[in-house]
């Protein structure tokens, strides 16, 4: 039997929103899902893929009504002949500048959640690549990567994903990003962040993500991984002479010890060291971070800001010394 799935899994697969969806079925006859009882619509990977293939058609400059009542074939031949159209960037080939011609964001998340549901990790550290030198960095970790795990992880608990694609994903971002990573390079006299999940957290994208962008504004990052114990953060912070600890909570969004240990690292490290926290449980602790004066992040955007004052704020207190 054909597996079906709700709208909301075929607009995470499809990179397209719901809205749009109804839209290109109700005005263009776009695709033709199937109806429960109860009036809801069911996508087969049939419908997915002819709606993958009408994004990427429109992507390319043309419009739905133009393409609606193409066959998948010609959608094809539409997309392949506005292929290579993409130069590279003048210059030294800085990734953070965008390339005149460049896919959207939404374009790239589609061709790696494409690539997530056909567990083609080459796939998707291909589709990671091309989105970096098209949107530069920023733009691949807020755009891509994070709206992927977050549709990643809605389609596996709605049933669209199994845990091995969750795997997967993670794995080829973890690479990919760890790459980045590690080709990076800072000054020594640089002012350290030590990076890291807390203990009994293991998803690390976010943490990654925040270690690259402080090397992107001039710190040392000290990346220690996931699932790391507080003591450890707090030693690693003290030998390094850290500036600031970032700290990126994902999942659970309801650990029962995560405010003792945020406590714990406070008293730890004491107040001239500041403490970042980022990822999408940590508004769960607001409480307990507002009274430890940690320094919260709604999005990785703001992070070179907060790095920036910390900087700041340490020269001074060392001119006046």
């Amino acid at each position: 039997m054909t597996q079906k799935y709700p709208i909301k899994v075929a607009a995470a697969r499809s990179g397209l929103s719901t809205h749009l969806i109804r839209i290109w079925e109700r005005r263009y006859s776009a695709v033709s899902p199937n109806r429960t009882p109860s009036n809801r619509r069911l996508y087969s990977d049939d419908d997915i893929r002819r709606l993958i293939l009408l994004r990427q058609a429109t992507s390319a400059g043309m419009s739905i009504g133009q393409i609606a009542n193409l066959d998948n074939e010609e959608l094809r031949g539409i997309i392949d002949s506005n292929r290579g159209v993409l130069v590279s960037a003048p210059g030294n080939g800085n990734r953070s500048t965008p390339r005149v011609g460049a896919a959207s964001a939404e374009s790239h998340l589609a061709a790696c959640l494409e690539a997530v549901m056909s567990l083609e990790i080459s796939a998707l550290e291909s589709a990671l690549l091309s989105a970096s030198m098209d949107l530069g960095q920023m733009a691949l970790f807020e755009d891509v990567i994070t709206p992927m795990f977050e549709r990643v992880g809605d389609m596996w608990r709605d049933g669209g994903m199994k845990v091995s694609h969750e795997h997967m994903a993670s794995a080829a971002v973890r690479t990919f990003l760890g790459t980045m990573l590690s080709s990076a390079r800072v000054a020594d006299s640089a002012p350290v962040v030590v990076v890291t999940t807390p203990s009994r957290h293991a998803h690390e994208a976010g943490a990654l993500m925040a270690a690259i962008t402080a090397v992107s504004q001039g710190w040392r990052s000290i990346y220690l991984g996931p699932d790391t114990p507080t003591e450890d953060v707090a030693g690693a912070a003290t030998q390094s002479r850290a500036k600031a600890i970032a700290v990126s909570i994902v999942y659970p969004p309801d650990d029962p010890h995560m405010d003792q240990d945020l406590l714990r690292l406070r008293a730890m490290v004491g107040r001239e060291t500041a403490i970042i926290v980022g990822g999408r449980s940590h508004p769960a602790y607001r409480e307990t971070l507002d009274e430890i004066g940690a320094i919260t992040l709604e999005s990785l955007r703001d992070l070179g800001d907060h790095l920036d004052r910390i900087r700041s704020t340490a020269v001074s207190t060392a001119d006046r010394k």
